[in-house]
């Protein structure tokens, strides 16, 4: 499909019911205030989730935010390609629409609206540069509703210490393209992009709250068990996460 301008901006993410509803809030205040037209939500537990419940909390999410949003519910054990295959089925190929990437822990930094930006990389993917936030040392890491995040995580740091590959993620693309990993795009060479002048943006990763060890060693298991009963594809995000020791996770 040849590029053009944008014309329609939809945001795609996976949300954990069990461990990232505290995020909610600020998410969607911050993604809220950019030139998204529409946001299509994939909301994770390994147990039933309460779909009215869900339906009625976003409702108040939105009451001022003028974007179209569609929620799709997903319960079983947690494996990272199910969820890559997910995102892949939101996107649907048209021309002139884009898709914002984000996980419900980042807050991408925009310097211009999203389709300006779109425009002036000539239509080629933005890419996102992560960058930690954390909290200071014994303060409180539980997430509210009433400071800021980057009040309650001041500390910009390399915590999560990982590879530069993981460390830079596709954060706009138009849709004729699919996700290989949420790190990556099939078919395109992200270093190669970035080296050519492609946009790179900074993007705040919040992951260091007070469910994060909790969350980890959950993911441990299930990659562990689904990775013996060959469930799943190998991936390098996944062998990561199997090497690792659990006092690591944090």
């Amino acid at each position: 499909m040849e590029e053009m301008d944008p014309k329609r901006v939809v945001l795609i993410t996976c949300i954990s019911v069990d461990y990232d509803l505290d995020y909610l809030y600020h998410f969607f205040k911050h993604y809220g205030r950019l030139d998204i037209d529409q946001y299509k939500v994939i909301l994770h537990s390994k147990d039933k989730i309460d779909q009215d419940k869900m339906l009625g909390r976003f409702q108040l999410l939105f009451k001022d935010i003028k974007a179209e949003y569609v929620l799709e519910f997903w319960t079983g054990v947690f494996k990272y390609y199910d969820k890559v295959d997910r995102l892949n089925s939101l996107i649907v190929e048209e021309e002139g629409v884009y898709y914002v990437l984000a996980d419900v822990d980042e807050q991408q930094i925009w310097l211009d609206s999203i389709k300006s930006t779109i425009s002036s990389n000539g239509n080629q993917v933005v890419w996102g540069r992560l960058r930690d936030r954390e909290a200071p040392v014994n303060t409180n890491t539980t997430i509210g509703t009433t400071i800021d995040l980057n009040e309650q995580f001041p500390i910009i740091s390399n915590k999560s210490n990982w590879e530069a590959k993981l460390y830079y993620k596709p954060i706009v693309f138009n849709s004729s393209f699919t996700l290989n990993g949420c790190h990556d795009i099939t078919g395109i060479d992200k270093f190669k992009g970035i080296a050519d002048n492609n946009t790179v943006l900074d993007v705040d990763h919040y992951r260091w709250n007070d469910k994060r060890l909790n969350k980890m060693l959950e993911r441990y298991e299930n990659y562990k068990d689904y990775n013996i009963s060959e469930l799943t594809k190998d991936s390098d995000h996944v062998l990561s996460v199997l090497k690792a020791k659990h006092k690591d996770l944090l």
